[in-house]
C-alpha cells in the first residue's frame, strides 16, 4: 500500500518560501540537503501527515530551473512511499507505465526513488520512494559491571527523547516511522530494554547520565511502560513529558501512581485489549491525555500524534 510521503514544490527563493510556510504552519525546515547530480537543493518541512519538499535549482541547467522557466513556481511532484520499491516498479511496468529510470536510484532524505512522467499520470510528476534504514550511532554505556548498547540519532544539542523498545517484540525497524519524525526535533536515545533485563529505571538513569542529558522526554511501548512511570516518579526533575503506547501496567500498584507530575499521553488504537487497558489506566491516572486512533495501533499511525505531543509547549 502506498502513502503520500511528501509534496514537492518548485521555488525560486527557498528562504522566502520557507519563511512563508513558517508563518503559515509555525514550523521551519528541519533539513536542507543538496542533491548535486540533480542540480537541486531540497528543504524539508514537517507538515503533519506528509512533508513539504521545497526544490531550489542550483544552476540554470537543473531540471528544476527548466521547470520554473516553463511553468513557474508551484506543485512539482507528488511522492508516495511504498513497502517494496522494486516490486512497485515491476508492477507499474506490467500495467503499462514507463518509469523514467531502469532501476530505483538514491534520492534526498535517505530514500531510493523513481519517477513516472506527467504525460502518464494526469499532468503531475509522480515519485515513488522507499526509505533506507535510518542511520543510528551506537554507544556502549557502562552499567552494572557490563555495558548497555544505546542507539542515537538527531542533533546532539537538541532536547533528549528516550525511546524504549522490544519488550513486546518491537524492533528498531518497527520504530522507524517514529524515529524519523523524532530526529527532526530531538536527540533520540533508543535502546533494547528487554535485552538488558527490562523494568529497571536505573538503566534509564545510567543512559541519560552517560550521554549528558539532564532532562528528557520518555516514550515506551507495552511492557516497557512501568519502567518509564517508575523513573518519572523517582526522578521528576529529569522527566519532561511522557508518552505510553498501548501500555501494559498490570504490575504497577496504586502507590506507584502517586507523585507523577509529568504531562503524560496514553496512545492506543480504538479497540481490543490495549484500548481497554488504557481506559483503566486513565481512571487511575486522571490527568493523563488520551489519544485514540482507528486501526491496529501501528507505530506509523501514531507518529504524528506523538510528534505533536512531544513538541508541544
Amino acid at each position: 500500500m502506498a502513502r503520500l510521503e511528501h509534496i514537492g514544490i518548485a521555488v525560486r527563493e527557498a528562504a522566502a518560501t520557507a519563511a512563508l510556510y513558517e508563518r503559515l504552519l509555525g514550523v521551519a525546515p528541519y533539513k536542507v540537503e543538496t542533491v548535486a547530480r540533480e542540480g537541486v537543493r531540497t528543504h524539508f518541512i514537517d507538515a503533519g501527515t506528509a512533508k513539504l519538499e521545497l526544490l531550489e535549482a542550483l544552476d540554470k541547467a537543473s531540471p528544476v530551473a527548466k521547470f520554473l522557466d516553463r511553468r513557474g513556481e508551484g506543485l512539482h511532484h507528488l511522492a508516495f512511499e511504498v513497502e517494496d520499491i522494486e516490486a512497485t516498479m515491476t508492477r507499474l511496468r506490467e500495467v503499462g507505465f514507463h518509469p523514467l529510470a531502469d532501476a530505483p536510484r538514491p534520492g534526498a532524505d535517505g530514500k531510493r526513488i523513481f519517477f513516472l512522467h506527467p504525460k502518464e499520470t494526469g499532468g503531475v510528476l509522480v515519485e515513488f520512494c522507499r526509505s533506507a534504514a535510518l542511520p543510528l550511532d551506537t554507544t556502549e554505556v557502562p552499567f552494572d559491571g557490563g555495558s548497555l548498547a544505546v542507539h542515537t540519532c538527531g542533533a546532539p544539542d537538541a532536547p533528549a527523547l528516550v525511546v524504549l523498545f522490544r519488550a513486546s517484540g518491537a524492533s528498531l525497524r518497527d520504530l522507524d516511522p517514529l524515529l524519523r519524525r523524532f530526529e527532526m526535533h530531538f536527540r533520540v536515545v533508543a535502546f533494547d530494554f528487554a535485552a538488558h533485563g527490562g523494568g529497571s529505571p536505573d538503566l534509564l538513569l545510567a543512559a541519560l547520565e552517560h550521554l549528558g542529558c539532564a532532562r528528557a522526554h520518555l516514550f515506551a511501548h507495552a511492557e516497557d511502560a512501568p519502567a518509564v512511570l517508575r523513573f518519572a516518579r523517582r526522578h521528576p526533575e529529569r522527566t519532561a513529558r511522557l508518552a505510553l503506547h498501548a501500555p501494559d501496567v498490570r504490575d504497577l500498584s496504586e502507590d506507584e501512581f502517586h507523585r507523577l507530575s509529568a504531562p503524560t499521553l496514553l496512545a492506543v488504537a480504538d479497540a481490543g485489549a490495549p484500548f481497554d487497558a488504557a481506559l483503566r489506566l486513565r481512571r487511575r491516572f486522571p490527568h493523563a491525555a488520551l489519544a485514540v486512533l482507528p486501526g491496529d495501533a501501528a507505530f506509523d499511525a501514531f507518529a504524528p500524534v506523538l510528534d505533536r505531543w512531544f513538541t508541544a509547549r
